[in-house]
């Protein structure tokens, strides 16, 4: 999954605790497998601004934080604000996914004084289930991450999956397989048609089958007992 992080801290704040805070987050979603970040070189080529002028230049607009979702082509944007006093630490999460760009998860946790990702929310942000709904053919057989699922009959219901991207796989009644990627969001439901593209157009032709775009070589032409010349046929789009 790509990701973006966004960080802004408290002005008195420590830069080595932000630093570690930002560090151990991006660590932890890393060494899962699951997470390839957007650089802050990256983050500033593609958007002309640091992370703090993106807090500053969003604010609390939505549409302007899913617009920069789009910008940066990521899975998710992730803003983390942080803040505190001589004796907390406060990490507020917000997580926006692609396909809710306008409807942040937002979570809010203590973190030790010194910094650190903020694990008690880790769980719920990253990695509970969600649920997937999918609509398909009637009869068609389906996988989920190369596992079997039987034949469907025209909607698969899947309460628990794991949050994250996954694969669908369908083998349509014309025997084709087919793959669709789908993005799984924890605590909520993805729903998704999946319509195999139809089958090629074939046309027959001179007792032979042939699809479009074939040539037919060699057709010998016989009028009146007489043995014509052969030509190729050239079957057009």
């Amino acid at each position: 999954m790509r990701a973006a992080l966004v960080v802004h801290a408290q002005e008195d704040l420590s830069l080595a605790v932000v630093a570690r805070t930002e560090k151990d987050l991006r660590g932890l979603l890393e060494s899962s497998g699951g997470y390839l970040f957007v650089d802050e070189i990256a983050l500033q080529a593609r958007t002309g601004s640091d992370s703090a002028e993106l807090l500053t230049r969003c604010g609390d607009d939505e549409t302007c934080w899913a617009q920069l979702t789009h910008e940066l082509a990521v899975d998710q944007l992730l803003v983390l604000e942080l803040s505190g006093d001589s004796m907390n630490l406060w990490a507020e999460l917000s997580v926006r996914d692609a396909a809710w760009p306008t409807a942040p998860r937002r979570y809010l946790c203590a973190l030790p004084r010194g910094g650190g990702a903020p694990v008690e929310v880790l769980e719920d942000a990253f990695f509970a289930h969600g649920a997937l709904r999918v609509q398909a053919p009637v009869g068609v057989r389906m996988s989920l991450d190369g596992e079997s699922l039987g034949e469907v009959g025209g909607l698969l219901e899947l309460p628990l999956v794991e949050g994250g991207k996954h694969t669908l796989g369908m083998e349509d009644h014309t025997g084709r397989s087919h793959l669709l990627v789908v993005q799984v969001v924890p605590g909520r439901e993805t729903v998704v048609d999946f319509v195999p593209p139809p089958p090629p157009v074939v046309r027959r032709t001179w007792g032979r089958w042939a699809t479009t775009g074939l040539v037919v070589a060699s057709v010998a032409v016989l009028v009146a007992g007489h043995r014509g010349p052969a030509h190729a046929v050239q079957m057009e789009e």
